[in-house]
């Protein structure tokens, strides 16, 4: 758009800027695209936190806001200084997670923290397409302070992010005593005069019994419990958490377990280090 800076930075152990912000022309346009085409981001590890600051330390015009658009497919460490980075630039950032194992709860919580959104692309699908939906977000002014009008008080409710973009979809589940009064679920927005405007509406629909929902319905209640009440919604559901422990079994084969053979080693393991006496030698 006329007015629009663009910048672009590869990132690993170190930062490079390939192209500092400037003036966003036809031109330049196709000189980046032509730049991304052949970007090689394999710069040894994902040292987020330094790279995200030298991208908020490049200038932005005055009176304008800096937006960030991050693709990453690496695990990230330093999660509060990240946040703390990222709040006093005053920049948005919206996240890419890309690969089978991207540090997904980091990046929500680094895009809900300064007002951005955060997005999954899987091996095998388009980021592309996911780049194009991340630049119409950053287009718009997100609707603030979201909340969920289920028609009655759930007895419990997963966390409601605090702005939602347009088009895009909101996962919320919550509990109920009974089943509401009304089958309309309206997803609300803080409007200018402080009251509610309604963004979306959703219908509730035929009972479902997938066995999979309540456990995903835990693992989103999850991070926002305390133990015990955690660990005890962990334990029931079979969750993975910070409170609780994985144990993995590994069964091997009959042709792969312990024989006789072992122990003939073991015994002549003993004499020649123990010596015959079964005592240091």
């Amino acid at each position: 758009h006329k007015g629009d800076r663009v910048s672009l930075s590869r990132f690993g152990s170190k930062v490079e800027h390939v192209q500092t912000p400037t003036s966003c022309s036809g031109w330049i346009l196709g000189r980046l695209k032509r730049q991304v085409g052949s970007i090689d981001a394999d710069m040894g590890g994902t040292e987020m936190e330094g790279a995200l600051r030298e991208v908020f330390a490049l200038p932005v015009a005055q009176g304008s806001q800096g937006d960030v658009l991050m693709v990453t497919d690496g695990e990230i460490w330093q999660v509060q200084e990240l946040i703390h980075a990222a709040r006093a630039s005053g920049h948005r950032v919206f996240a890419i997670g890309v690969g089978a194992s991207p540090a997904e709860g980091v990046l929500r919580s680094l895009a809900e923290a300064t007002g951005g959104a955060c997005e999954f692309v899987t091996p095998g699908e388009a980021l592309e397409a996911a780049a194009q939906r991340m630049l119409g977000r950053i287009r718009q002014d997100p609707s603030p302070e979201v909340t969920v009008d289920w028609g009655c008080t759930p007895v419990w409710q997963s966390a409601v992010p605090k702005s939602a973009f347009g088009g895009d979809t909101v996962f919320v589940f919550a509990g109920m005593a009974a089943k509401p009064g009304t089958p309309s679920i309206r997803l609300l927005a803080e409007d200018r005069a402080g009251g509610a405007t309604e963004i979306a509406e959703a219908w509730l629909e035929a009972e479902q019994t997938l066995e999979s929902l309540p456990r995903i319905a835990a693992a989103r209640r999850l991070p926002m419990m305390e133990s015990p009440e955690g660990l005890s919604l962990a334990v029931q559901y079979q969750l993975m958490s910070r409170q609780t422990n994985c144990i993995l079994v590994h069964q091997r084969s009959d042709a792969d377990k312990v024989t006789a053979v072992s122990y003939t080693h073991l015994d002549v393991y003993k004499r020649q280090v123990l010596g015959t006496s079964g005592r240091p030698a």
